[in-house]
């Protein structure tokens, strides 16, 4: 499958304009990778296959948190830093 999407995309490709454009894009590929793996674990009669699937679905959405972290990052520092550390703005 990975080979069909490669001689699909030959050479036309677009750069991405951002770092957070690039991260979007990224975000995306894994979502569908996900879904990919997900619904194929759904459709396995194998037990080693299903399980294998799931495994595979799960990394994909790793991989989609720490996009999304790095994006939230990336896009708001201020807050990120708010929520990571929980900083309470209490008066105390």
């Amino acid at each position: 499958m990975f080979a069909e999407a490669t001689k699909a995309l030959g050479r036309k490709f677009e750069v991405a304009e951002s770092e957070l454009e690039a991260i979007k894009i990224a975000m995306d590929m894994e979502v569908r990778s996900y879904n990919l793996y997900y619904s194929r674990s759904a459709e396995s009669t194998l037990s080693v296959e299903k399980q294998f699937y799931k495994t595979l679905a799960g990394e994909e959405r790793g991989h989609h948190l720490a996009l999304l972290d790095s994006y939230e990052y990336l896009s708001d520092p201020a807050g990120w830093f708010t929520k990571r550390e929980h900083w309470s703005l209490d008066g105390a």
